[in-house]
């Protein structure tokens, strides 16, 4: 299916989004997932032209940081150079209004 999915991607000349979630984790500490996290992960990476992790830094295992805490979004696969960067930046996430806030000042990324 991935096959006939990017197929028509190429066909078309348009941009296609999978969002996938990690496979149960054992024993997971709080850290953000990789690409290899995905169930049937080595088929989805190797399809893949970019590899995105939208990762929310928890307070604990099970408990969420009460404030929204930070977001990390890592793009850990950028097969077109041309299109971006392996790299990752920090969002602040407002829970009274939903919204995602970036306090780095520009040109901050990691």
């Amino acid at each position: 299916m991935l096959s006939k999915v990017k197929r028509f991607a190429q066909r078309h000349d348009v941009h296609v989004w999978l969002v996938v979630h990690p496979r149960q984790l054992q024993d997971w500490t709080g850290k953000a997932p990789t690409l290899y996290d995905i169930s049937g992960s080595a088929h989805f990476i190797n399809k893949a032209d970019c590899g995105i992790v939208v990762h929310r830094d928890w307070g604990g295992a099970d408990v969420p940081n009460p404030d929204g805490g930070t977001t990390r979004i890592i793009v850990q696969k950028c097969r077109n150079k041309a299109a971006g960067r392996i790299g990752e930046h920090k969002l602040r996430y407002d829970r009274a209004t939903g919204m995602y806030h970036d306090d780095a000042a520009a040109g901050d990324d990691e």
